[in-house]
């Protein structure tokens, strides 16, 4: 069976936007600043969970225990990781998110999925899409990893 490129255009397509410096960008959006920052998360044996290039240049990683990181880097700013905040934070990016789809779930802590196939003409086609989404999310200060799929599992 044939599909004319009409039948296609109906189909689904998922866009995945995941935030892996969620727990940085949450407190860093508005002002990324200059000074080495990481974020911990754990109460007995701390650990990084996200940190800034001026801290990665410092040799800060991620899973690095914070008293190796403080060690290493002794003027380090460590924060501790609000789940609320990024939690908020991840709903205001889904309320930005609308304007492309109304189809829209949040499946992780740290991902919006939106179902766009239906409207993707309204954009100018998927590349088009997906430069819109990438520029606007960068200017309201979040790096994102962005994926389409035609599946909800599969773009996540």
């Amino acid at each position: 069976m044939t599909h004319h490129v009409s039948e296609m255009s109906h189909s689904q397509l998922w866009i995945c936007l995941h935030f892996p410096a969620l727990p940085l960008e949450t407190i860093t959006r508005a002002d990324p600043g200059t000074a080495a920052l990481a974020i911990a998360t754990g109460s007995t044996r701390p650990r990084i969970v996200a940190a800034n290039l001026p801290a990665h240049g410092l040799g800060i990683t991620t899973g690095m225990s914070v008293s190796a990181a403080l060690a290493m880097a002794p003027d380090l700013i460590v924060q501790p990781r609000n789940p609320r905040m990024e939690a908020q934070t991840l709903a205001e990016i889904a309320q930005w998110a609308l304007q492309f789809s109304p189809l829209l779930s949040l499946p992780d802590a740290d991902a919006v999925l939106l179902e766009v196939g239906a409207g993707l003409s309204l954009f100018g086609g998927l590349d088009a899409l997906l430069a819109t989404i990438r520029a606007g999310l960068q200017a309201l200060g979040f790096t994102a990893c962005v994926c389409a799929a035609p599946t909800p599992t599969a773009a996540l």
